[in-house]
C-alpha cells in the first residue's frame, strides 16, 4: 500500500478508454470519487462500471458530461437523466450473474476504486456497506486503490481485505453516503398494511429498498423468529433486529444471522452494523444463488413494480415506454420464492399512476417482462390482494382487476387477452 495525496498523483495509469470499477450503492468513495470525475474531464473518456447506484454519488457529473460511460446493474434515480441520454447502459441480468458477469470479460476492470474501513487489530480493511462484485473485481483489476475512512463500519462477514490487495490509498473523513427514512402517504402506508398481513411467524424476509418495503418492516414488530436475507437491507430492520422479531432461528444456513450484501441507511445504522455478529454481509453470486436460496425455508420476497398485466407478469424496468431501472435482484429473489414450498413472491404496487389517470395493472406490459407469472405468488395494491399462484386465465384476470383502481375495473374485467 502506497500513499497518495489525490487520484491525480497516480493519472498515468488512467488512459482514454480504461475500464473503472467503483464500490457500489453507498459505499462509494466521495474523495476517489469526485475525483475520478475531474480526471475523467482531463484525461477521459473512461468506462465506468457501477452494480447499483444509491443516491447522487460525486462521479454523476462526469456520467452527465460524457466523461464516464457507465454500465450498471441498477442505475439510481440521479443518473435518469443519463439513462434517458443513452449515457447509461444498463445491463438486464440479475444480481446473482454480476459477479460472473465481470469475471467473464464483458467489463474489462483495470481499475478498482475502493471505499474502506481503517485496518482492524491483524491490519485488515473491511469492505463495509457493500460487498455485491467487489471480490470479483478485486480479482481483475490491474490496480486497486482505496479511501480508507473511519466512518465506515467494519462489518462481519466475507468483508475483509489484506493491505496487499491494495496498490494505492488516501484517507478520508467525509460521513458515508446515507439514505434518509421513507415516510410514503396513505396509499403507501395501506399497501404495507396488506403486505404486513400476509407475513407469519417464521418467515425469512427478503426486503428491498424504498418506502413501502421500509413501512411494512415497521408494521412487523410483533412477528416472532422472523429471518432475514436480503440484496440490500435498510435501518427499517434495525428496531426488529434490536427488538428480538428478527432471530433466524428457523434458517439451516447462517441460522442466527440476518444476511446481505449491502446496506443503506443512516449514521445511526451504520454504526448498529459495525463489527454487529447478528448481520453478515455477503458476495452477490452468494446471497442470490438458487442454491443458497433453495435451502431458505419459508422465504418470503417483497418487491416493488411499475406494472403487472392481467396475464401475472411484472414490469419493474420501465416507465412510459423509458428505461428507469434494471432486474436487479428481483428475479433471483421472486423465483426462489415462488418455487418453494411455503414460500411467498409478492408484488406490491400502487393501484393507479399518483393522478389517477392510468391504471398500474393493464391488459398487457408497457414495458419489458422482469418476472413471469409463475415467479409471482401474490400482488398488492392499496385496494387489497390477489393470490394468484396457480390461477390463470379468467380466473387470473378477475383477481388482479378487484386489486385495481375502482374507475378501471369494469374494464379490465372485460378486456380481451
Amino acid at each position: 500500500m502506497t500513499p497518495i495525496a489525490q487520484l491525480a498523483d497516480i493519472a498515468d495509469h488512467f488512459r482514454p478508454g480504461a475500464g473503472v470499477v467503483v464500490h457500489t450503492g453507498c459505499a462509494a468513495p466521495p474523495r476517489l470519487s469526485a475525483q475520478l470525475a475531474g480526471l475523467a474531464a482531463a484525461a477521459g473518456p473512461f468506462r465506468l462500471f457501477d452494480l447499483c447506484t444509491v443516491g447522487t454519488p460525486p462521479f454523476a457529473p462526469g456520467v452527465d458530461a460524457g466523461a464516464l460511460r457507465m454500465t450498471t446493474f441498477v442505475p439510481g434515480r440521479a443518473l435518469r437523466g443519463a439513462l434517458r441520454d443513452g449515457k447509461v447502459e444498463v445491463i438486464r441480468h440479475p444480481l446473482s450473474q454480476a459477479p460472473g458477469w465481470l469475471a467473464g470479460g464483458a467489463f474489462a476492470p483495470d481499475i478498482l476504486l475502493l471505499h474502506l474501513s481503517p485496518p482492524d487489530d491483524r491490519g485488515r480493511h473491511s469492505l463495509g456497506v457493500s460487498v455485491d462484485a467487489m471480490r470479483a473485481a478485486l480479482r481483475r483489476a490491474r490496480l486497486v486503490v482505496a479511501e480508507i475512512n473511519p466512518n465506515m463500519p467494519r462489518t462481519r462477514g466475507d468483508t475483509l481485505l489484506s493491505p496487499d490487495e491494495i496498490d494505492f490509498f488516501l484517507t478520508g473523513d467525509a460521513p458515508v453516503q446515507t439514505a434518509p427514512p421513507s415516510r410514503g402517504d396513505a396509499t403507501d402506508a395501506a399497501i404495507a398494511d396488506h403486505l404486513a398481513g400476509l407475513i407469519g411467524n417464521g418467515d425469512v424476509l427478503q426486503l428491498g429498498i424504498g418506502t413501502i418495503p421500509d413501512l411494512t418492516a415497521r408494521r412487523l414488530t410483533h412477528c416472532r423468529d422472523l429471518g432475514l436475507h436480503s440484496g440490500i437491507i435498510t435501518e427499517a430492520v434495525q428496531p426488529l433486529i434490536e427488538g428480538g422479531a428478527i432471530t433466524n432461528a428457523t434458517k439451516s444456513a447462517f441460522r442466527g444471522r440476518s444476511v446481505a450484501t449491502m446496506a443503506a441507511g443512516s449514521a445511526g445504522f451504520y454504526a448498529f452494523l459495525h463489527d454487529n455478529p447478528a448481520v453478515e454481509f455477503h458476495p452477490c453470486d452468494l446471497t442470490h444463488a438458487a442454491p443458497t436460496l433453495a435451502a431458505i425455508p419459508r422465504l418470503c420476497a417483497i418487491n416493488g413494480a411499475l406494472e403487472v398485466d392481467l396475464s401475472g407478469r411484472v414490469n419493474a424496468e420501465y416507465l412510459g415506454g423509458r428505461p428507469i431501472s434494471g432486474p436487479g435482484g428481483q428475479p433471483d429473489f421472486a423465483r426462489a420464492a415462488a418455487a418453494m414450498p411455503g414460500g411467498k413472491s409478492i408484488i406490491a404496487l400502487r393501484a393507479a399512476a399518483r393522478d389517477g389517470s392510468a391504471s398500474n395493472i393493464r391488459p398487457a406490459l408497457d414495458g419489458p417482462a422482469t418476472l413471469a407469472a409463475r415467479d409471482v405468488t401474490h400482488v398488492v395494491t392499496e385496494h387489497g390482494v390477489a393470490r394468484i399462484a396457480g390461477l390463470a386465465g379468467s380466473a387470473l384476470q378477475h383477481a388482479l382487476a378487484g386489486i385495481a383502481a375502482p374507475q378501471f375495473r369494469d374494464d379490465l374485467r372485460r378486456a380481451r387477452l
